[in-house]
């Protein structure tokens, strides 16, 4: 097992998207559990004993805070009394770590650089804090990521792609986790046009925080939430998760019930609202993977560089 995830990581290594993601994540969680990879890193995957993991599964794999959920054509009852009879003497007190999250931005105006040798092109990923799983304005937040890079139709990827023709893709992605999150940008650009790439960016971001969207982007971005909805919840598994983050990240109980209605009633203003409160082009942080000689000179624009020269 160590040999297959130790070549998988290696392998990864060769891609410049997985080094800049890699290396945004320890910049910018540094002195955090999320600053490490849970896939784990070939030297600590090498030191793994086998007491190691059953000193872990004691820990961790225990049923003291314990997620049931139930999906499927049965007597409500019935299960209800037969899950209480079960579960009756599993402990409560819950020994797992708590972690208090200090929200930082590790890093900000500055621009990280790794080497890959022969790259055509930059892997660039840009990003600052974003939001926890439960924040109140989730729903605002993801309408807004959908209209600015979060579909093939959304902004940053209609100007670099189709406008600029830099990029097969650029997409944009608030990762929300129980303590925190983040706010990223992620394409790979030809080398040469890397600083007009990240230009065009930081216009889109600014643009969406200072002027409302248009009527047809709204219905878009209405439309296309609302389509994809119902793929999400097709089977009793996608369910049953849908229900333990619920009771997980502590969201009201009828959130999935009003889910839509809440997309479809987002206002233009709502959403230029949630861009000035939740996007912040300067505290951006920037990662370039690719030919460093011709990186510096086009990046050192954007902040003081700083050479990566290995992921950990």
């Amino acid at each position: 097992k160590k040999e297959q995830i130790i070549n998988s990581l290696i392998s990864m290594q060769d891609e410049g998207s997985y080094l800049a993601e890699r290396i945004f994540k320890y910049v910018h969680y540094k002195g955090t559990p999320y600053q490490y990879d849970p896939d784990g890193y070939v030297e600590s995957l090498k030191r793994i004993t086998v007491k190691d993991l059953k000193d872990f599964s004691k820990k961790y794999y225990n049923s003291e805070n314990i997620i049931i959920a139930v999906v499927g054509d049965f007597d409500e009852g019935n299960i209800l009394q037969t899950l209480e009879q079960r579960f009756a003497n599993v402990s409560k007190d819950i020994h797992s770590d708590n972690f208090e999250f200090k929200e930082t931005d590790n890093g900000k105006g500055i621009v990280y650089l790794k080497e890959k040798e022969d790259a055509s092109q930059t892997s660039l990923y840009l990003g600052h804090s974003g939001i926890k799983r439960n924040n109140e304005d989730y729903i605002n937040v993801i309408f807004l990521n959908t209209l600015l890079g979060g579909s093939f139709v959304s902004r940053i990827n209609k100007n670099l792609r189709e406008k600029n023709g830099l990029t097969y893709g650029a997409r944009t992605s608030f990762n929300t986790k129980l303590y925190s999150g983040d706010f990223t940008i992620e394409t790979e650009i030809n080398t040469d046009k890397t600083d007009f790439a990240v230009e065009e960016i930081l216009k889109e971001l600014n643009d969406i925080r200072e002027n409302f969207v248009s009527d047809e982007e709204m219905e878009n971005a209405k439309n296309y939430i609302s389509g994809n909805y119902p793929l999400q919840l097709e089977t009793a598994n996608a369910v049953s998760g849908k229900l333990m983050n619920m009771e997980l990240y502590g969201f009201n109980k009828d959130y999935f019930d009003t889910y839509l209605s809440k997309v479809n009633n987002i206002t233009k203003e709502q959403v230029r609202e949630t861009a000035i409160k939740y996007l912040h082009p300067e505290k951006l942080k920037f990662v370039a993977v690719g030919d460093i000689k011709k990186l510096e000179k086009q990046c050192s624009k954007f902040g003081s560089l700083e050479v990566i020269n290995k992921i950990k």
